[in-house]
């Protein structure tokens, strides 16, 4: 599995470079100018961060996605699947390559966004900061700080099981259009199509099932109640899409 997950690596790790330069390029004029007291260009260097920021994340699920569209369609790339290891295992290392990536994105540059909001704090001459916020709200509101810390919890894994299970969905769409349509020139088109099709099923299981239910448990004061069954739902959807990637590979494309 890690040799698996060290072969998606290498072959994203330019792109991920690049990405590095370019959000350290950018918090190098951030500091430039907050050294400077610059604050327009401190300013200017906060919003390409924050535009950074959001590329950075999504290029990781949008690298996994293409990456492994052309390994369906070159007969050199996906020669990976032709080595001692099965299927499921090579669809599950690759979403769990992309989980571990989207997590290690998410904490650094979240941990950046956290110092360079403290170097502003101390420019200002005020003392604040993330927890210090959050504590202040919950005071306002009158609601209970483990409250508040537990759906934050719950809500950061549902996203991040809500976004697996996009990708899962997507990996679904790219191998039903290579089961049908190996030679077609335009399955690349089709697996865009099906992946839409899938999401709106999906979302409208999701509509009518699960978030309608929700709604009856939003008295409740537990966070579980009402975050859990989307989230296990999702989870669902990614255990779903991945066994029928691997079936799919496994007996009916041609590799």
């Amino acid at each position: 599995m890690l040799k698996l997950m060290k072969y998606e690596y290498k072959k994203n790790r330019g792109v991920l470079l690049g990405l590095i330069l370019l959000v350290a390029g950018l918090e190098l004029y951030f500091l430039i100018s907050y050294g400077l007291d610059k604050l327009e260009h401190m300013g200017i260097a906060a919003g390409f961060l924050v535009i950074a920021t959001m590329v950075c994340f999504f290029m990781v699920f949008i690298l996994g996605i293409t990456n492994y569209q052309k390994e369906l369609g070159s007969k050199s790339s996906y020669l990976i699947f032709m080595t001692p290891n099965s299927s499921l295992k090579i669809i599950v290392s690759k979403l769990l390559y992309i989980l571990v990536l989207g997590c290690a994105t998410f904490l650094l540059l979240g941990s950046l966004a956290i110092f360079d909001i403290r170097l502003v704090s101390i420019k200002a001459n005020e003392k604040f900061g993330i927890m210090e916020i959050i504590t202040e709200l919950a005071r306002g509101f009158g609601v209970n700080l483990t409250q508040i810390w537990t759906a934050v919890l719950l809500e950061v894994i549902y996203f991040v099981i809500s976004v697996l299970s996009v990708v899962a969905i997507a990996y679904l769409a790219v191998t039903l259009s290579a089961t049908f349509l190996q030679n077609n020139r335009f399955k690349g088109f089709i697996s865009v199509v099906l992946f839409i099709i899938l999401m709106l099923l999906v979302n409208w299981i999701d509509n009518h099932f699960i978030h309608s239910n929700m709604f009856a448990a939003a008295s409740s004061d537990n966070p579980i109640v009402y975050i859990l069954p989307p989230m296990l739902y999702n989870a669902v959807i990614v255990v779903a899409s991945v066994f029928g990637c691997s079936a799919l590979l496994d007996k009916a494309v041609s590799l």
